[in-house]
């Protein structure tokens, strides 16, 4: 990549905006495989598991960092797979957060 590229406010913007459109749906796609999960309050392993959404999510939170995005909510979120993970809960599915944000486990 041109070194002086990264200095074009345009592309910087697209970048920002880019970045911003990625966090954001990956945010909310958790979000809405968290609902279908916790109606039924079943938490499956070798599904989606905590580990794999934590990995997945360091790497939102880092493009966001990257490009300057504001992802506190992710950040957060971030951290309820730490804990689940600190928990013995890294191998179910990761909607299984929605234990802890209950004060459960």
């Amino acid at each position: 990549m041109h070194p002086g590229i990264l200095s074009n406010p345009l592309f910087r913007t697209i970048l920002a905006r880019l970045g911003s459109g990625f966090v954001t749906l990956f945010v909310v796609s958790l979000i809405i495989f968290a609902a279908i999960a916790v109606l039924p309050g079943e938490f499956p392993e070798r599904a989606f598991s905590v580990l794999y959404a934590h990995k997945d999510l360091k790497y939102a939170l880092q493009l966001a960092r990257d490009t300057g995005v504001d992802a506190r909510g992710a950040a957060i979120v971030d951290e309820w797979f730490q804990q689940a993970i600190d928990s013995g809960l890294g191998e179910k599915y990761h909607p299984v957060i929605s234990r802890l944000i209950a004060g459960q486990r």
